[in-house]
């Protein structure tokens, strides 16, 4: 039963984490669409600075979903090894 239960928090968590980094890269993609189009009114630097704080933001969520992960995996991990 304890296997069951920390199998399924671990697929939970990782879908969550998931569904983050998905949201995440569709919003780079979308943000890329439309400096393409806003670059002629658009200083170069502004447009470097923003896509820079997105690169952080979207890292963070990478960091996050490994840290989980890892952290999920051992324990499960750890779960089955003591049933």
């Amino acid at each position: 039963m304890q296997y069951s239960a920390a199998v399924v928090q671990f697929l939970i968590q990782c879908r969550q984490c998931t569904q983050c980094l998905i949201q995440c890269v569709q919003f780079l993609l979308l943000f890329w669409c439309c400096t393409q189009y806003l670059i002629q009114w658009c200083t170069q630097y502004l447009i470097q600075c923003v896509q820079f704080l997105l690169h952080l933001w979207c890292t963070q969520y990478t960091i996050q979903c490994s840290h989980c992960t890892v952290s999920n995996t051992v324990q499960a991990v750890y779960t089955v090894s003591n049933t």
